[in-house]
């Protein structure tokens, strides 16, 4: 397999969720062009980064913002690559590695124990 192929196999595996997800569940603008198909599926533990920072629409309040993924991408328990800010994907394998660009996205409502911080307090998740 090239380094090319590796890489794109990359990008195309980063989120294996979602290609495990019956068509019918994802939505239209998230689902990949016609004629693109899937390589393998990589397992993916990590974190997604996020920082608290005044809203530009009113700096007394504050909101969480995305920052970056971080995540080690695995096959059957050995280490392919990483996913990092970009969004990038990288071989381990060898030096490859894809940067994308985010053309669509979907928020999804998830419950959090971490407050956003008031204007009298510092930036702190906890």
């Amino acid at each position: 397999m090239s380094r090319r192929s590796i890489a794109a196999s990359l990008l195309l595996a980063a989120t294996p969720a979602f290609a495990q997800m019956p068509e019918a569940r994802v939505a239209p603008n998230l689902r990949p062009p016609e004629g693109e198909r899937l390589a393998f599926v990589l397992q993916a533990k990590g974190v997604q980064i996020y920082a608290c920072q005044a809203r530009t629409d009113d700096p007394y309040s504050y909101a969480w913002s995305f920052v970056a993924p971080d995540a080690t991408l695995s096959q059957d328990g050995n280490v392919m690559g990483r996913h990092f800010a970009g969004p990038t994907w990288a071989s381990v394998t060898d030096p490859s590695s894809v940067k994308g660009a985010v053309r669509e996205s979907r928020m999804v409502a998830r419950a959090t124990s971490h407050g956003c911080c008031s204007r009298h307090r510092r930036c702190a998740a906890g």
